[in-house]
């Protein structure tokens, strides 16, 4: 899985990885910038093939991290009820068709 370019939501850096098909989000970032526990809360609902848990180079090290397809995460956010839902939604689908 390959590191692509950092995107940015609501001020805050997401990281992307991209796997030849999907473009995954790293679900720690993700959850700071929705002001979610962690990576893991936000993607613990998804369809067990739109999120992984590979290992992956952080700022820490190599470690175990949760991702997000981005599939996942227009699921994810097309069902939040929450303004914060929609917003999230709109820049997801922005930024994968732009």
């Amino acid at each position: 899985m390959d590191r692509t370019q950092d995107m940015h939501y609501e001020g805050h850096v997401i990281r992307t990885y991209h796997d030849g098909r999907h473009l995954w989000f790293a679900a720690s970032d993700l959850a700071r910038a929705l002001g979610l526990r962690d990576g893991y809360a936000l993607i613990r609902s998804a369809h067990e093939e739109d999120k992984a848990y590979p290992e992956l180079e952080t700022e820490g090290g190599r470690q175990r991290s949760a991702i997000i397809s981005d599939i996942g995460l227009i699921v994810f956010a097309s069902r939040s009820l929450k303004p914060s839902g929609r917003k999230l939604l709109l820049w997801v689908l922005d930024e994968l068709t732009s």
